[in-house]
Order: C-alpha cells, then sequence, then structure tokens
C-alpha cells in the first residue's frame, strides 16, 4: 500500500523537483535546458492519470479506452445491421401486399441507407436484405407492363396450349422479377412475340422508360413523372398512362396478377 502511494505521488514529486530547476535555469539564461524541462514537467503533471507511458516503456491508459471505443462501435454497427434488415424486410412487405404506398417505401429505403452508410456494417448482409426491395419494386413495375401487355394481347385469344405455356411463364417470370430481368422483358415474356408490331413498338418504349426510371428510383431514391404513375395502384390512374400509350381506353379493372396471393 505504502509503496503504491509512493508510486503514484512519484510523478507528482519529479514535476514539482522540475518546475523548481526549470526556475533556476531560466534565471541563469539555459533556455534549450529550460524547453526540455518544461516537456518534462508537463508529461509528469499528466501520468498520474494514465496507466503507463509509451515513451518510457509503459502503456496509456487511452488504449483502455481505445479498446471499448472500438468494442462500442462494433455493438452500433451490429445494431445498424439488424435493424436495415429489418427496416427493408418490413418495407418490402408492406409495399408487396400495399399496407403502404410506394412513396413511403422509397423514402424510408433512403432513411435506412443513411443509417447504414452512417456506420461501419455488414454491408454484404444489408445488401442482401436491399435486394428483396428492390426486387419488390420491379414486380410492381412488370405487373403495370404485363397488365398493359395482357390488354392488348387477351390469353383467351391464343391457342389453350400456348395460353398455359405463357400463364406458366408469367408467374415464374413474376416471382423472379428484378431490375436486371425487367430490363429484358421484351425477350423474355412469352406473350410479347404474339403481339402486332405497333403494339410491341409502343411496349418497347414503355419497358425501355419503365426500366430506367426503376434504376433511377433505386439508384438515387427519387421518382420520376413515370414512376409514380407506375407506383400508384389506383386502377384510374393506370388507365390515364394506359390512354397514353395506346391512344385507347382500357378496360383494366382489378390488380392484374399474383402480387395479392
Amino acid at each position: 500500500m505504502y509503496i503504491n502511494n509512493v508510486t503514484s505521488a512519484l510523478p507528482l514529486i519529479l514535476a514539482a523537483f522540475s518546475g523548481c530547476m526549470l526556475l533556476w535555469l531560466s534565471y541563469k539564461g539555459r533556455v534549450s535546458v529550460c524547453i526540455v524541462l518544461a516537456g518534462f514537467s508537463v508529461a509528469m503533471l499528466l501520468l498520474p492519470n494514465i496507466e503507463t507511458f509509451k515513451g518510457w516503456g509503459l502503456e496509456a491508459r487511452i488504449d483502455k479506452k481505445l479498446n471499448k471505443t472500438e468494442e462500442m462501435l462494433d455493438k452500433i454497427s451490429s445494431i445498424a445491421t439488424s435493424y436495415s434488415v429489418l427496416a427493408y424486410n418490413i418495407t418490402s412487405d408492406n409495399a408487396f401486399r400495399g399496407v403502404s404506398d410506394f412513396d413511403s417505401a422509397i423514402s424510408a429505403s433512403k432513411n435506412i441507407e443513411s443509417i447504414s452508410n452512417l456506420i461501419t456494417s455488414d454491408k454484404e448482409t444489408i445488401k442482401a436484405a436491399r435486394k428483396k426491395y428492390e426486387e419488390t419494386l420491379s414486380k410492381e413495375v412488370y405487373s403495370v407492363w404485363l397488365s398493359f401487355r395482357m390488354e392488348r394481347l387477351p390469353n383467351d385469344k391464343l391457342e389453350e396450349n400456348i395460353r398455359t405455356d405463357i400463364n406458366v411463364r408469367e408467374r415464374e417470370i413474376f416471382f423472379a422479377m428484378s431490375p436486371e430481368l425487367f430490363r429484358n422483358i421484351t425477350i423474355i415474356d412469352p406473350g410479347f412475340k404474339y403481339l402486332n408490331k405497333t403494339d410491341a413498338d409502343k411496349l418497347s418504349i414503355f419497358a425501355y422508360e419503365a426500366s430506367r426510371g426503376l434504376e433511377d428510383v433505386i439508384a438515387t431514391g427519387l421518382s420520376n413523372k413515370l414512376m409514380t404513375v407506375i407506383f400508384n395502384r389506383s386502377i384510374n390512374v393506370r388507365n390515364k398512362l394506359y390512354r397514353d400509350i395506346f391512344l385507347e381506353e382500357a378496360k383494366l379493372s382489378s390488380y392484374p396478377i399474383y402480387i395479392r396471393e
């Protein structure tokens, strides 16, 4: 106990001694030595607040605080990752099932990304969760495109074997839909090749603009005019878009495909 007390007081004693020497040497005009002693005095005054000091073969208490800080940041990072994944999943599910609108989903996505980027998190885990959100947006865009294609070419006008194949493929495409897949929708959609040239050209233009708009929404979190219409589930709004594209009234009366399942 006595030794510990002496050890703790030693830096203060040395600081006081060096302070006295500093005054005496400054009186004698020994400037260079005074500078060294001044630094030594400051070090001795700081030493009681640290457990060790690297300059003399000891380790500073600051190392311990840094370790605690790193542990805290790791925990915060883990929490941020869990929150981001959960938030993306909830956002995707709510938008997919019509619980919330897509404007809310897009806004939420921007907030989630800001949080995940602010703190070093598990980027791969968050990226996987975000993929589901991007697929949800893609499904919505595809459902609108498909409803227009089906309006121009109703399945009941096709032969039964062709109609059956198209129905199966449409369902497969829908559940696999992604921004990359929609980019090639005129190639992979099974019914597109049966359209007349005029309708095919118009739907191709719509697909191109919708694909670019979808990628912009995902990249920037901002919807242009077309995407705002597409993400509006109002049949009246979509019918107006259909009329703008084909210059005819649509007969759409319900949500086109499997999104309610």
